[in-house]
């Protein structure tokens, strides 16, 4: 009995064979698990990361629009003040035709009083 066929070595070494790739197929499933946990983390990371941009994004609207809302503002008086100098100006070159005629009249008919 003492003597070992083909076959029985075959099998020792099927066995063996079998026993390392159970070793590497665990192995593999730590390996596995380590990146799962690992893509576990940087998905946690990135929502994070996402809500904070979120927030971010939503105060810089908020602040666009307060700005957006000043300039409005800022351009409305400066048409105002545009407006108001314009008509001013227009009362002005008003008052100075008037005057002008006004004297031009008075020539006039102080040269006409001188003649006749």
């Amino acid at each position: 009995m003492a003597e070992r066929t083909v076959l029985d070595e075959r099998v020792e070494h099927i066995q063996n064979d079998v026993a390392e790739i159970k070793k590497d197929v665990r192995r593999l499933d730590d390996k596995i698990d380590a990146v799962r946990a690992d893509v576990a983390n940087v998905r946690t990371d990135l929502t994070a990361a996402i809500g904070t941009v979120r927030a971010e994004l939503a105060g810089l609207r908020s602040e666009m629009k307060e700005s957006i809302g000043e300039v409005k503002t800022q351009i409305a008086l400066i048409l105002g003040t545009t407006k108001a100098s314009e008509n001013a100006l227009i009362k002005w070159m008003t008052g100075i035709v008037l005057t002008a005629i006004g004297v031009a009249s008075a020539i006039t008919f102080g040269i006409a009083k001188l003649v006749h």
